[in-house]
C-alpha cells in the first residue's frame, strides 16, 4: 500500500470496497422487505419495490466497478514503481555481482515475480479487503436477526485463524522452496541456449544436459507437489468450516419458523451461506 499511490487513493479504494459490500447487503435486505410486503398484502405498488431494487442493484454494480478501477490503477502504479526500482538496481550493480548471483535467479525475479506484481498481488489485495468487509457485514446482518448465530461464527473464525496460521507458516517455506527450485531450471535453459552449438558438436553432451535438466525438474516437481498438498489441506478445512456454518444457520432458521418473518429468514440464510466467501478467501492462498 505504500506504493499504491497517495493516502487519499488508498482510502478511496477501501471506501469503495465498503460501499460495495454495503450495497450487496442492502440489495438482499430489500428483497426481504419486498417478500414481507407480499405476506402483508401490501405489495400492490410493484414499480415502487422494483425501482428501489433497481437502484440498489445499480449501486452494487457501480461501486464494484469503481472498486476494480481504484485497485487496478493503484496496482499499476505500484508495479511500475517497483519495476523501475528493480531495473535501476540491476543496472547499477558491479559486474562481480553477476558472478556470484545465478542467472536463473535474476530471470526468475524478472519473470515470475514481476508477473505476480502485475497480475496477482493487486487482485489478492482487493479480494482480501472485500472478503473481510463482506464477512463483517454478513455476520452482523445475520446476527441482527438470529443473535445465536454469533456462536458458530466465532468458533469457525477461531478455527479458521488457527488453520490459516498453520498453513501460512508452511506455505511460506514451501513457496520459497519452489522459487529456489525454479532458478536452476531457468539457469539451465539459459546456459543450454548460450552453448547450444558446443552441446550439439560434442558426443554425449545432449544426453548429459538432458539428464541434468531432468534432475532439476524432479526437484521442482517435488516442491510443487508439496505446495499442491498444502493447498488441498487448507481447502479441506475451509469446506468443513463452510459446512458447519451453513448447517448451523439452517438449523437456527428452522427453529425461528413462525417467529421471524419469512423474508428476514431468507435474508439471513442468503448471507449465512458463506461457501462462496470462504472459497474466495481460500483462493487468496
Amino acid at each position: 500500500m505504500r506504493l499504491f499511490g497517495s493516502p487519499i487513493h488508498a482510502l478511496l479504494a477501501i471506501m469503495m470496497s465498503v460501499l460495495s459490500n454495503a450495497s450487496f447487503v442492502g440489495t438482499t435486505l430489500w428483497l426481504a422487505v419486498w417478500v414481507d410486503a407480499y405476506e402483508k398484502d401490501d405489495a400492490y405498488d410493484v414499480a415502487f419495490y422494483l425501482g428501489i431494487y433497481a437502484v440498489w442493484t445499480f449501486g452494487d454494480t457501480f461501486f464494484n466497478g469503481l472498486t476494480y478501477v481504484c485497485y487496478e490503477l493503484g496496482g499499476w502504479r505500484a508495479a511500475r514503481t517497483l519495476h523501475n526500482n528493480f531495473i535501476r538496481a540491476i543496472m547499477n550493480v558491479p559486474l562481480s555481482w553477476f558472478k556470484t548471483t545465478p542467472v536463473g535467479r535474476i530471470v526468475n525475479r524478472f519473470s515470475r515475480d514481476m508477473s505476480s506484481l502485475d497480475t496477482m498481488i493487486i487482485g489478492m489485495l482487493r479480494m482480501t479487503i472485500e472478503n473481510a468487509g463482506r464477512l463483517v457485514f454478513q455476520s452482523f446482518a445475520v446476527s441482527a436477526v438470529m443473535p445465536v448465530f454469533l456462536f458458530p461464527v466465532a468458533v469457525c473464525c477461531f478455527l479458521g485463524v488457527v488453520a490459516g496460521e498453520i498453513y501460512t507458516r508452511t506455505a511460506v517455506a514451501v513457496k520459497r522452496l519452489v522459487s529456489s527450485a525454479q532458478s536452476p531450471v531457468f539457469a539451465h535453459f539459459a546456459d543450454s541456449l548460450a552453448g547450444l552449438q558446443i552441446i550439439r558438436a560434442r558426443a554425449g553432451m545432449p544426453e548429459t544436459f538432458g539428464n541434468q535438466l531432468a534432475e532439476k525438474l524432479r526437484v521442482l516437481e517435488r516442491a510443487m507437489e508439496a505446495q499442491f498438498n498444502c493447498n488441498r489441506w487448507i481447502a479441506l478445512r475451509v469446506d468443513m468450516m463452510t459446512t458447519i456454518v451453513t448447517v448451523a444457520a439452517g438449523a437456527i432458521a428452522v427453529s425461528k419458523a413462525g417467529v421471524v418473518a419469512a423474508g428476514i429468514v431468507g435474508f439471513s440464510l442468503s448471507n449465512a451461506t458463506v461457501s462462496d466467501l470462504f472459497g474466495q478467501s481460500y483462493s487468496l492462498n
